[in-house]
């Protein structure tokens, strides 16, 4: 499910100081600590309610102790088809943009045995699994489009070249210079790469005393435009035991290797109207040695992020009475080795001195803004708690209470030796305490069972009461709703099959930067995007 946008700015992402905070961000640390109900189709029609259940393969990565209550051995193969729709908003424009594709949610197979032979009594049930569970999905694509008559984003090179390199002489970031030989300021210099990009692209000069854009103060609107394509996925591969003592408890243990793939294609376009007119005349790049006229500009940004992780999993089921069932789960942190690819392009139009210039970077050039990051990062702890009332063979009804902390996650050891605290500081400003919610219910006809599922993922994002300093996505609540129905034949084989809604509502800028001069912060108007994904499983099982 894709609940977790590009929250900060675009500006933090292509911002750094020696381009390495363009590594790693918070918001790669959300993506790795967010779960949501996806797994068997049993599991997800039920909104992932299943911590006092258990005998469900995805039960297991909730509460371990589920794989106790299993009274035969079990396999199960998940598929499912999703589609998310984006609806984005930005200075009065709507677009709309649709991401699809298939997956497999779940694959597991679990070994069941009896030690004692005796249900009532001893170790009635010692029951081992392993398999697949999917935990979060990425897939969207985001479409932006608004006119702006305040900022370009040439506005925000700007201030960053000044802002960064106050000191720093304009012929430094060229990558050639006749007089000094070869250069290449992505290596020799400090610069963040958008800077040097845009000098290159002919979209900066220098007016002797400041960074300028290429357009001018009497430019009239620019048309904007970005698209975004993410994909990539959460899973956990899970080894676990089980066991159930006389009927009346269950406890488990659950190892587990997490594997994280995050990929993010963003592209920003900017088209200047024709009240657009050349700059004063100031020095340029090259042999645009007088005013410049900006025309249009395409700049391109490729993100991922991938590695893996361990972590383990305890959890006990109380049964007092047979119809009540409560159960409590504990998830320790999982420990990943994350490596962080980026790379960066710019292309150009502008008009100088009578002629026009279609600029872009040559393919060896290109290669110097790539760049890979590799570091530590720790999940926050998880505390489930569980609730269930078994109607004997009618039906039951469960509920999950889900405690994260999402300000105790850890970046740490990166490879450059920064110990990475100034992300964890951030993650602590921006991110709370949480308690998720989930909420299920199964209603059995003989062989034929009908479920219904709600789960509900308050903001994780801290409420500030300057407003001014209020994060745009304090409200961005998910909520998961979800229907299901499963049949069960007399030799074991079953199928169950299962829809999810899922709905959420995320905020960002294009860019932002301060003005140094004035002291206040300049942003791009707000982007709002509602986010809708439905999403269709289905699980073919046998028992034996």
């Amino acid at each position: 499910m894709k609940t977790s946008r590009i929250i900060l700015s675009i500006a933090l992402l292509a911002t750094a100081t020696a381009n390495k905070a363009a590594a790693q961000s918070i918001d790669d640390g959300l993506r790795m600590s967010q779960e949501y109900p996806t797994g068997t189709a049993r599991f997800v029609s039920m909104g992932g309610a299943f911590g006092a259940l258990g005998s469900d393969f995805s039960s297991i990565d909730v509460n371990p102790a589920g794989l106790g209550v299993y009274r035969s051995s079990e396999f199960t193969f998940t598929p499912s088809f999703s589609s998310t729709k984006s609806r984005s908003t930005y200075l009065g424009s709507r677009e709309i943009e649709t991401a699809r594709g298939f997956a497999l949610d779940n694959m597991g197979f679990v070994l069941s045995t009896s030690p004692s032979g005796n249900p009532e009594q001893g170790v009635s049930q010692l029951n081992f699994s392993f398999g697949y569970n999917r935990s979060n999905t990425f897939k969207a694509n985001t479409l932006v489009k608004g006119r702006s008559e305040e900022s370009s984003i040439l506005d925000y090179f700007a201030a960053q070249a000044g802002t960064y390199n106050e000191d720093t002489e304009p012929w430094k970031l060229e990558f050639w210079d006749d007089s000094l030989g070869v250069w290449d300021p992505t290596i020799d210099h400090n610069a963040p790469w958008a800077m040097i990009l845009a000098w290159n692209n002919y979209l900066l000069g220098d007016d002797g005393a400041k960074y300028i854009s290429a357009l001018d103060e009497t430019w009239g609107t620019v048309e904007q435009k970005r698209r975004s394509e993410t994909s990539g996925n959460n899973g956990t591969y899970n080894l676990s035991m089980g066991m159930s003592i006389a009927n009346k408890l269950y406890l488990g243990l659950s190892m587990g290797i997490l594997t994280h793939k995050h990929e993010e294609l963003i592209k920003h376009q900017e088209d200047a109207d024709l009240l657009n007119v050349a700059s004063d005349p100031i020095k340029f790049l090259k042999e645009a040695n007088g005013p410049v006229r900006f025309n249009y500009m395409d700049y391109i940004r490729d993100f991922s992020s991938s590695g893996s992780g361990i972590n383990a999993k305890l959890g006990a089921i109380f049964t007092p009475i047979p119809m009540l069932r409560f159960g409590l789960s504990v998830h320790t942190p999982t420990f990943y080795s994350i490596t962080h690819r980026y790379s960066y392009n710019m292309t150009s139009n502008v008009d100088t001195n009578g002629v026009t210039i279609n600029s872009k970077l040559s393919n060896d050039q290109l290669a110097s803004f790539t760049g890979r990051y590799k570091y530590k990062f720790e999940t926050p702890f998880r505390l489930i708690g569980s609730a269930a009332v078994v109607l004997g063979q009618l039906g039951l009804v469960s509920v999950d209470v889900e405690h994260v902390n999402y300000s105790s996650m850890k970046f740490r050891n990166g490879e450059d030796g920064d110990d990475l605290s100034d992300l964890n500081e951030m993650a602590k400003e921006t991110y709370r305490n949480v308690f998720n919610l989930k909420l299920g219910g199964e209603m059995v006809l003989g062989n034929v069972a009908l479920r219904a599922g709600y789960a509900f993922y308050p903001s994780p994002y801290r409420k500030i009461k300057d407003e001014d300093q209020q994060f745009l996505n304090q409200n961005s609540h998910s909520h998961l709703m979800s229907i299901g129905a499963g049949y069960c034949t007399n030799i074991g084989f079953f199928i169950d099959a299962a829809y999810q809604q899922a709905l959420s509502v995320n905020q960002y800028r294009l860019y932002e930067w301060t003005d140094e001069a004035n002291g206040i912060d300049v942003y791009s108007a707000p982007v709002k995007s509602n986010y809708s994904t439905g999403k269709f499983v289905l699980t073919c099982g046998f028992r034996f």
